[in-house]
């Protein structure tokens, strides 16, 4: 069962469910579902690191013409987000979110963001009973023109649903949970899977 507003609401009041910082709820809460934003750090899926250089020109959708960058300054040390056409990057919401054993949570992207050709995630879209952490997002650019995201966009929406019963493996008590408590962008740790 989704939870709706009204439950959403009372989760956040309760501190059952956790995003910090709270995202203000008059735009950011839908029906069943909390938009969150872009934190502007992101890499690139072959990087451990931040990438701040690709190579090409363009105009972007506010008539800036950028040349030889992926990422612009913007304010606070952040940097907005420009994803190539049929790009791919990773970066991470603003808030962290901490959920507690009996309660996972949906990704979905936001269909503005989707008319414009950008997908939010590929296939992590369920955050796991028990996580504590910023969320990773998997941002492609479907388009052939290159989209600009700016730091505190709400990029994302978030939904929740009841377990049947409290999971006896939340993800934050997991000894193989590679992204234990997240504060960022973290790129693959495939190489750690032991099976």
């Amino acid at each position: 069962m989704l939870y709706s507003d009204k439950d959403i609401i009372e989760l956040l009041q309760n501190g059952v469910i956790k995003i910090d910082p709270l995202p203000f709820l008059p735009y950011a809460l839908g029906s069943c579902s909390v938009d969150l934003r872009l934190q502007g750090n992101p890499c690139s899926p072959n990087d451990k690191g931040y990438t701040k250089e690709v190579e090409y020109v363009y105009t972007d959708r506010f008539g800036v013409r950028l040349t030889g960058i992926m990422l612009t300054e913007n304010r606070d040390d952040h940097w907005d987000i420009v994803i190539p056409a049929h790009g791919f990057v990773l970066a991470a919401t603003l808030e962290t979110v901490t959920l507690p054993n009996h309660i996972v949570g949906h990704l979905h992207g936001r269909s503005s963001l989707a008319r414009e050709g950008v997908g939010v995630h590929i296939t992590a879209g369920i955050i796991d009973a028990g996580w504590s952490g910023k969320i990773v997002l998997e941002l492609v650019n479907h388009s052939d023109q290159p989209v600009t995201l700016q730091h505190s966009q709400r990029v994302c929406a978030l939904t929740f649903e009841a377990l049947s019963s409290p999971t006896t493996r939340p993800y934050n008590q997991r000894e193989n949970a590679k992204y234990k408590g997240q504060d960022g962008v973290i790129g693959s740790r495939l190489e750690q899977d032991k099976e």
